[in-house]
């Protein structure tokens, strides 16, 4: 990975450290770019598809973004994003956003997002900020389904196996 301090590539390490001791190397994967240069992680956790990065922070620090993705293939609507705005005023620790795809406007993930602090975390503080995001996309992913559209990730698995078989 293309480190851009020292703190970002201390933290990534000892995120993946802690993410295998936790989870071991089945369990979670080391994303890799076009390149091959690690640049984060993803396992499943649940039915909730989860990601982990190290971002630089500042000039001299980092974070650790957590993130779950609920629903895929969402069409942009008014009524989801009032849903998100009022969900984020009652979330204590992350939030929800909807991130729309470049190459298909008006359609994204609706997904959670959960950052802590980079180098001093704690790994039982990444343990906890995972199971949170895998916690809030199994609450959530079926009602936005039902509600606004999309598919959870489980849809999303399935589809893809079918297309295989």
């Amino acid at each position: 990975m293309p480190f851009q301090n020292e703190s970002q590539e201390k933290t990534f390490n000892k995120v993946k450290e802690a993410l295998f001791n936790e989870y071991g190397q089945r369990r979670f994967a080391v994303l890799k770019n076009p390149a091959g240069e690690e640049v984060g992680f993803g396992m499943y956790v649940g039915s909730a598809d989860i990601k982990v990065h190290v971002h630089p922070y500042r000039e001299k620090f980092s974070t650790i973004s957590i993130s779950a993705v609920l629903t895929f293939q969402t069409q942009a609507d008014a009524k989801l994003f009032e849903w998100i705005v009022k969900q984020n005023y009652n979330i204590m620790y992350g939030g929800f956003c909807y991130i729309e795809y470049k190459e298909k406007p008006g359609w994204g993930n609706v997904v959670f997002y959960y950052d802590i602090y980079g180098e001093t975390f704690s790994e039982i503080e990444l343990y906890n900020a995972v199971d949170n995001a895998s916690w809030v996309a199994d609450k959530w992913d079926d009602y936005i389904v039902e509600n606004f559209g999309g598919k959870t990730t489980r849809m999303s698995i399935e589809e893809q196996q079918k297309k295989e078989n």
